[in-house]
């Protein structure tokens, strides 16, 4: 009954605004409350169609809307974005500032609207009439709204977010004819749990300022940056450069205390790893693994595989992931163009506790062990990869 009451209420209005378009001059004001016409008439709609340059009217109705529509969603939606996913000083001074400017009526603002167009040489202009509804502060809380509810796997899929950005450039890039193929800067990128107690934010007003988001990663942070660094490896061709965020103490790689020699984080041993290892051409590698089911990304392989080859020395490096936090996989490679080569060494970071981590009581409680059991028959590379780890292979040419 409340729904159907409330319908009722919203639809009576524009039932009775309808029923006054088609009644005469002297019916409407003989009883203005009557929704139903008690003479029918269509003068209304002629006159407004032939004293009004309606068809104008209506176009620059469609012009203004549009174009202050796409203003306000492109800057609303940065502004929102901001909000809701970055961490920045002032931030919440900030959006207390936004919806402080909801309690302003619009009346107040009249004046110093029209002043500043004046000022600005756009009065009686089309821009005059656009720029000062260029942005909303109730669109700027709906939309942060928005963002804080989207699972932050959406935004941070690394594969994803490349490829969606990719496509873009390039769709452009053929809109326009160009021939420009454009490459990519990430700057800046790091795994960061902000739910943690040690990525929390200090006060940054304090006479001395506290300890800034000294995160204290995990082997599953490990796991995830490593995970990261072999999606911008498969999209080198496109990634020209990738700044991992801050190197010491901040949200970073490695730890220091002044009364200690610095440590190595789990995050560390990936970077360095990867960095150390992955030279030369990024092979196309195509596998076939079981499919796991995450509730933000939907179906998603349980194994990632990317290889590189350092063409000089013949030398490669296998980075797997093994997804599944439960079941043992077995990797086969096939390599069809490879020269005869052999395991040089294989360090698995994961297994075991995920969430230990290193400190400076115990700096080397997480590092990369060796793993055995990797075997390679003929040009088939066979690899066990443990539940929930990041693995490195790495091969060099037989003699002969």
């Amino acid at each position: 009954m409340t729904v159907a009451a409330g319908a009722v209420a919203v639809l009576v209005p524009f039932v009775w605004m309808l029923g006054i378009a088609f009644r005469t001059s002297r019916d409407l004001y003989a009883d203005p409350a009557r929704i139903w016409p008690g003479q029918w008439t269509l003068h209304g709609f002629t006159a407004v169609l032939t004293q009004l340059p309606f068809a104008r009217l209506l176009l620059n109705t469609f012009v203004f809307a549009g174009r202050a529509t796409l203003l306000l969603l492109l800057f609303d939606s940065m502004t929102a974005f901001a909000l809701a996913r970055l961490r920045f000083r002032g931030q919440r001074v900030f959006f207390g500032l936004v919806l402080a400017t909801l309690m302003v009526p619009f009346q107040v603002t009249l004046v110093p609207v029209f002043l500043t167009v004046f000022h600005l040489g756009l009065l009686n202009t089309e821009r005059g009439l656009i720029l000062p509804r260029a942005t909303s502060a109730l669109g700027i809380f709906l939309l942060r709204q928005f963002f804080r509810q989207l699972p932050r796997g959406l935004d941070e899929a690394g594969d994803d977010f490349v490829d969606g950005v990719v496509a873009t450039c390039d769709a452009v890039a053929a809109r326009k004819r160009s021939g420009k193929r454009i490459g990519l800067s990430f700057d800046e990128w790091n795994v960061w749990d902000e739910q943690r107690p040690s990525a929390a934010l200090a006060s940054v007003d304090a006479a001395v300022p506290g300890r800034l988001i000294e995160e204290t990663y995990t082997v599953l942070d490990a796991v995830v940056l490593g995970g990261l660094l072999m999606s911008l490896l498969r999209h080198s061709d496109r990634v020209r450069i990738a700044c991992l965020a801050q190197l010491v103490n901040v949200i970073a790689p490695i730890r220091t205390e002044p009364d200690t020699r610095a440590w190595r984080q789990t995050t560390y041993h990936p970077f360095a790893l990867t960095a150390r290892y992955a030279r030369g051409d990024v092979l196309r590698v195509e596998p076939v693994a079981p499919v796991l089911s995450s509730p933000t990304l939907g179906d998603i392989p349980a194994v990632d595989v990317v290889v590189t080859r350092n063409p000089t020395t013949g030398e490669m490096a296998v980075f797997a992931l093994n997804r599944d936090d439960t079941a043992l996989v077995s990797l086969e490679l096939r390599l069809t163009d490879a020269p005869t080569t052999r395991v040089v060494e294989h360090l698995v970071i994961g297994r075991g506790d995920l969430t230990a981590t290193d400190t400076r009581e115990l700096p080397d409680a997480v590092v990369p062990r060796p793993n055995t059991g990797t075997q390679m028959t003929g040009r088939t590379l066979s690899i066990p990869l443990p539940p929930a780890a990041w693995t490195l292979i790495r091969t060099e040419p037989v003699a002969t």
